[in-house]
């Protein structure tokens, strides 16, 4: 949840969910210990937005050449080229330029089709979390928590927002991610 979502939750004066007691935090998050109904939950999807990291955008094919193009080695290529034909020496020029293009269009094509690639296993390993909805512990995807969602975690799980811990057993984290 961001912080902007966080101050639209709860109301100007109330502490910050973290600080408070079980009771309070539900409360000012407006859920309850059996969790939020599917109608609540779609409700703050569609006015938070969803649980994950904006996507950067991946450049076009053309976008990636372009790029490749204003490289150091590609720019002292060129130059090589163009200083050879102002020598006379066309067919340097032209092997010259030859190689150029080829190594800019292999680079960007491999490069745009490992970010393809990157971009289905992505989706292909969304994390999925335990969660209350509608009063039974259902699987729903991480970037659709919301705040107000009582998620269960079990041991080697990855905590998929900002939250309170209700309830817990032997309970350890791994604070390294944190720093």
């Amino acid at each position: 949840m961001t912080k902007s979502a966080s101050k639209r939750l709860r109301p100007a004066n109330a502490a910050p969910f973290w600080t408070q007691s079980r009771a309070a935090a539900l409360q000012s998050l407006k859920s309850r210990a059996t969790g939020l109904s599917s109608e609540e939950a779609r409700q703050r999807l569609s006015e938070y937005g969803p649980n994950a990291i904006a996507a950067q955008k991946s450049l076009s094919l053309l976008g990636l050449i372009l790029t490749r193009l204003r490289e150091p080695l590609a720019l002292l290529l060129i130059g090589a080229g163009l200083l050879s034909a102002l020598a006379g020496d066309h067919v340097s020029l032209i092997i010259i330029l030859v190689m150029v293009v080829l190594g800019v269009a292999l680079d960007a094509i491999q490069e745009h089709r490992a970010d393809h690639a990157a971009q289905l296993l992505k989706a292909e390993a969304a994390l999925k979390e335990q969660a209350l909805r509608d009063g039974q512990e259902k699987t729903i995807l991480s970037a659709d928590i919301v705040p107000g969602d009582v998620v269960f975690l079990s041991a080697g799980d990855v905590a998929p927002a900002d939250g309170l811990i209700l309830d817990a057993d032997s309970f350890t984290l791994n604070e390294a991610s944190l720093t």
